[in-house]
């Protein structure tokens, strides 16, 4: 027995108290003084493992294993467990790559303003239909703005209906035409949640998600949430909010604003940065490029502001990303298959068409395999293997196979300690509070 790799042992000096945590459990632990200085003498000298008392605990947390390697066996073997089990269908169907807006980070950049065929429509029913084992059915509807084609999303969900098959969905949309005449359908279609991007305060907003035609659509969408959820009070709504430079100090006064005016039990107000990888506009103005500047944010807003993100205390993760499960895809507007969001539209790196046989082979397994972060020595030894999927696949297959240098860890990786402090402290907080209520 020996103390894992997985352990960091730390003495938080402003409050002078003294944490563990262990990546493999989520162990997050306050040591005495004597426990702390025992765990640090264990690290360079194991064989003073006698002096452990407790170590039945110790061992159920993995902070003691009997060996470092059997942490990545167990991840690897649930992981590919996950990637080919064959009882649930995901689908994301981008009825458009239409839009009402003109973004200017959009990596759609120049659709061709394309609406799925009835034809394609009814090869995806008959493909649905060819599974014989199915336990669930999720639907995405994606875009462009998937709302420019709400008719055929109704029309196709009622002959998925027709299948007899469990099938819930979802929708990531601009809000814009989140109408009452469509929000009151939302129910028929099986929707469960809705993702609405809202990118700042209104004046900021009004400048990064505008219409085609000009003029601002942020009332418009507020207005909308809020009738929708009165058509829909079990929907979950999730307000994301992209960062750059441009809009980063909106998101708090955001954030207090959307939780008071929508006043929803189900909303849920997150924060994503614009990814200069895919967006090039970005790349020129976010100034939030790196993991380091990332997490260097968080802190100041954390720090200056007591607004607590969420990001600083690492979670385990078994949901993997669509590129590397079998039965996961991506169905653009003319019809063709993907396995990522963001090829869609690149016909090149299309794995196949509605209605066509055979599948490019080559594309289908470099995404399900090629470049794989279980393959990766230095993920496999890395502290975060267990709390990491090893980032965006889609960029890790371009460091591979186009020389790429996309930095694809983990943010908290450039600021552990800090970032744990940061939870700890708000824990604390949060624990005063209740005991004061």
């Amino acid at each position: 027995m020996k103390l894992s790799k997985y352990n960091y042992i730390f003495h938080y000096k402003e409050k002078d108290v003294y944490l563990l945590y262990n990546s493999v459990s989520n162990a997050f632990l306050e040591l005495d003084r004597d426990s702390y200085l025992l765990m640090k003498d264990l690290e360079t000298h194991p064989e003073n493992l006698e002096m452990v008392e407790e170590t039945e605990y110790l061992v159920k947390n993995h902070i003691l294993v009997e060996d470092d390697k059997l942490v990545f066996y167990k991840k690897k073997n649930e992981l590919l467990w996950g990637r080919y089990q064959t009882k649930s269908l995901g689908l994301t169907i981008a009825p458009t790559d239409d839009c009402n807006f003109a973004c200017p980070y959009c990596y759609e950049k120049g659709n061709q303003k394309n609406y799925i065929s009835e034809e394609d429509l009814d090869h995806l029913i008959a493909y649905i239909k060819s599974f014989r084992d199915l336990n669930e059915i999720h639907i995405s509807w994606y875009g462009g703005e998937p709302l420019m084609a709400f008719d055929k999303i109704y029309d196709f969900s009622k002959k998925l209906k027709e299948l007899d098959k469990p099938f819930a969905a979802n929708i990531v949309t601009n809000g814009y035409l989140l109408t009452e005449e469509v929000s009151k359908k939302f129910q028929e279609i099986h929707l469960k949640s809705m993702q609405v991007t809202i990118d700042g305060k209104e004046s900021t907003h009004n400048k990064k998600r505008m219409l085609k035609g000009g003029g601002g659509t942020f009332s418009t969408i507020i207005e909308n949430l809020k009738t929708c959820a009165l058509h829909n009070p079990d929907l979950q709504i999730q307000i994301r909010v992209n960062l750059d430079e441009t809009n980063k100090n909106d998101f708090v006064d955001l954030k207090n604003y959307l939780n008071a005016e929508l006043n929803n039990k189900n909303l849920r107000v997150y924060h994503a940065f614009v990814n200069w990888n895919i967006s090039q506009h970005c790349k020129k103005t976010c100034g939030l490029d790196t993991g380091e500047d990332q997490a260097n944010f968080l802190i100041g807003e954390a720090r200056q502001k007591n607004n607590y993100f969420g990001d600083f205390f690492p979670t385990y993760n078994i949901s993997q990303c669509m590129m590397r499960t079998i039965r996961s895809y991506i169905v653009g507007p003319t019809g063709h298959f993907y396995k990522c969001w963001h090829h869609m539209g690149h016909q090149k790196k299309a794995i196949g068409k509605l209605g066509e046989s055979g599948i490019n082979e080559s594309n289908l397994y470099k995404y399900l395999n090629g470049a794989d972060f279980l393959d990766d020595k230095d993920c496999q030894e890395c502290f975060f293997f267990p709390v990491c999927l090893g980032g965006c696949p889609d960029l890790r297959v371009q460091n591979e196979f186009e020389g790429k240098q996309f930095d694809l860890c983990n943010i908290a990786k450039y600021k552990l300690q800090e970032f744990l402090e940061l939870h700890y402290t708000h824990v604390t907080q949060m624990k005063q509070k209740e005991g004061v209520a």
